[in-house]
């Protein structure tokens, strides 16, 4: 038999089971009790940067936009990497752009971004530029 001290530590008040149970399922991973978010807002979208023939990395003098409507960014080189552009934090669809010296330009319209968990967070999307060397 459990000592007494251990037993009434195990009884949950029947009153509070239900609401300790409901705002453990709706923080989730990224939010703490009262609804407040922790996690920020990830970027929205990451382009691997590659040459169409040899699959060397090029994304090191890539440029790149993206556009969702009224909102515009710019991708950023991701650091310490010769391979990866990334940016935009908004839900939407967007039209994404990427060009470099000595290839042509390459683009996709239609990429959707959606929310992930209860804070708003977006699920990021990840694409592959190959990119054509320009004639």
């Amino acid at each position: 038999m459990l000592p007494a001290t251990f037993r009434s530590a195990r009884r949950i008040s029947p009153g509070l089971l239900l609401p300790a149970l409901l705002l453990t399922a709706a923080c989730g991973t990224e939010a703490q009790p009262l609804g407040y978010c922790t996690a920020p807002r990830s970027l929205a979208i990451e382009v691997a940067v590659t040459d169409s023939a040899s699959g060397l990395a090029r994304a090191d003098s890539a440029v790149g936009s993206l556009q969702s409507g009224n909102y515009a960014d710019s991708l950023h080189h991701s650091l310490g990497s010769s391979l990866l552009l990334s940016g935009g934090s908004e839900l939407g669809t967007y039209e994404v752009s990427v060009s470099r010296p000595g290839y042509l330009a390459w683009s996709r319209i239609g990429v959707a971004v959606t929310q992930v968990g209860p804070c708003g967070n977006v699920e990021p999307v990840h694409l592959d530029a190959r990119l054509q060397p320009a004639p």
